[in-house]
């Protein structure tokens, strides 16, 4: 078995994205689909019976309610932006 290189290559996306109306939680869910905006539905993340959904959810840090991760459902709202490759140095190298 062959040892990953501590010099591979790392990537990050830089995405735009529409976020529309935002389900904002501090406890994140398994969301496979968007959740329901009808106010008091007991079922928001399963609803069958509305047709009312949220745009995409925002999960934030409990403590400090700083955005965490934002979840978009529909691809068409999101397009990459700018794709950065980079590398990571060993502390020998830097200076």
């Amino acid at each position: 078995m062959q040892k990953k290189s501590k010099l591979s290559k790392q990537c990050v996306i830089v995405v735009r994205t529409t976020l529309g109306r935002i389900y904002q939680t501090k406890n994140m869910h398994q969301f496979c689909r968007p959740p329901c905006a009808m106010p008091g539905c007991q079922d928001m993340d399963q609803c069958k019976q509305h047709g009312d959904f949220y745009d995409s959810v925002l999960g934030a840090d409990a403590r400090c309610m700083r955005p965490r991760e934002f979840i978009v459902f529909d691809g068409s709202q999101c397009y990459p932006e700018l794709v950065v490759t980079f590398q990571v140095l060993p502390a020998c190298i830097r200076r």
